[in-house]
């Protein structure tokens, strides 16, 4: 008779219940069962949501979900703890920061999206994950699809990069887009966005630049190992661009051309465009 292998179980505890935290539980409770790969079972052991009653898998697991963080990180039978509460405002990040920390002094690994709490307070959140021997993960906080954390960090293990930068908010570059192509305003291009999900309902931290700063900020820190305050490098947000922009004379090319296209008379452009670019490079001292 073949041997039967046991399956090792992963206790997750879930900070969050929005559009990400929600995912995570579809994902872990009906697409994938728990099952990852041969021999492990991740299973939800406590979900935080300020409202639990409100939420999609609250009338067939009650028993799971809390309006108590501390339910999350202080049950023994939590291994990992996922953050994924999403940033509103300021004063939620030294909040967001205590939970990791907790998390971290009761042995739990962490994994999370929260790239605005990494980037204030990545240098003490790094170091509790360090002293407890635990595991941070934060992959998805920028460019999860690619991915772009893993390969800085073990593509390029022996590796100095000399530069990093790339389009790292789709919110703005969905917005500039819709401005250039479609010739609509900053504020048609900004409400579309956020009726078809690539937008939150307060945009500020995309439109203003500061999501794009947290960004670099962490791949300042996984390609140079350079931890920087946020406020210490220039950003510019995209609130103050308009589509009449990108027929500038001076934002054009000498190649560009301007035709009229149908009986719109609409402008057809080609040459510089406008992007939301993250970009940082080191120089060495002999320059």
């Amino acid at each position: 008779m073949a041997p039967v292998n046991k399956r090792r179980k992963i206790g997750i505890g879930l900070l969050g219940s929005g559009v990400v935290g929600e995912a995570i539980q579809d994902i872990l409770f009906h697409d994938l069962k728990g099952q990852v790969g041969a021999d492990v079972d991740l299973v939800i052991r406590k979900i935080y949501t300020r409202s639990p009653k409100r939420k999609k898998w609250f009338s067939q697991r009650p028993a799971l979900f809390t309006n108590k963080a501390e339910h999350v990180l202080d049950d023994p039978s939590v291994d990992i703890v996922i953050e994924a509460l999403g940033f509103q405002s300021p004063a939620q990040l030294p909040v967001f920061r205590d939970y990791l920390l907790r998390a971290f002094r009761n042995g739990k690994s962490v994994v999370t999206s929260d790239k605005a709490v990494l980037a204030r307070y990545g240098k003490e959140i790094w170091a509790a994950a360090q002293k407890s021997g635990q595991q941070l993960r934060f992959e998805a906080c920028v460019g999860g699809g690619i991915p772009v954390i893993r390969s800085l960090s073990e593509s390029f293990a022996v590796e100095t990069p000399e530069a990093v930068f790339g389009i790292v908010n789709g919110t703005c570059n969905y917005i500039l887009s819709q401005m250039e192509k479609g010739g609509k305003t900053y504020a048609e291009a900004l409400r579309e966005a956020q009726q078809k999900g690539y937008a939150e309902t307060n945009p500020a931290s995309d439109v203003n630049g500061s999501d794009a700063e947290a960004k670099l900020l962490l791949l300042l820190f996984v390609a140079f190992g350079l931890q920087i305050q946020p406020g210490r490098i220039w950003r510019k947000g995209i609130e103050e661009i308009h589509a009449v922009d990108s027929l500038r004379p001076e934002n054009r090319s000498e190649h560009d051309q301007t035709a009229c296209r149908g009986p719109t008379k609409r402008p057809v452009r080609s040459g510089l465009r406008f992007s939301c670019v993250g970009a940082a490079r080191q120089y060495s001292s002999e320059y």
